[in-house]
């Protein structure tokens, strides 16, 4: 449930509620998921491949994909990405519309900053960084 209310305040309501899909990186079952669950995996599928002994000993193939388990990690990373990619993609062609109306959500306040609405990547990674944020003190 946390999750899914910090998610509705980064995308807005009606995006966090779509279905993106989940690969298991341990059984490789494919299943739809809320945006928020996905997130949620996502760091648990993370705690998973720190436990990995290769990373325990050799910290710097974290940046790599040396096994299926990395790959299906990292497939899920890019589907919430793209998911996000998709959103702003959206969200800067209404702005553009003279019956724009503000969503309140943080995407669109960032879309229309000065500083961020040129750079949809810079947003991308603000969005991580307040889900994790929000994780820890919620």
């Amino acid at each position: 449930m946390q999750s899914h209310v910090i998610i509705s305040t980064l995308v807005g309501s009606g995006p966090s509620k779509t279905l993106l899909p989940y690969e298991n990186p341990a059984t490789g079952e494919i299943k739809p998921v809320l945006v928020s669950a996905l997130v949620n995996h996502i760091l648990e599928d993370f705690n998973g491949r720190l436990a990995n002994p290769l990373n325990i000993f050799f910290p710097w193939m974290l940046a790599y994909r040396t096994t299926p388990f990395d790959y299906k990690f990292h497939r899920n990373i890019l589907t919430f990405k793209g998911f996000l990619r998709e959103l702003l993609k959206e969200r800067s062609q209404g702005i553009k519309k003279a019956d724009f109306q503000e969503a309140g959500d943080m995407i669109s306040i960032l879309l229309e900053d000065d500083y961020y609405k040129d750079d949809h990547e810079k947003i991308i990674d603000e969005v991580i960084i307040l889900f994790l944020a929000g994780m820890k003190t919620i």
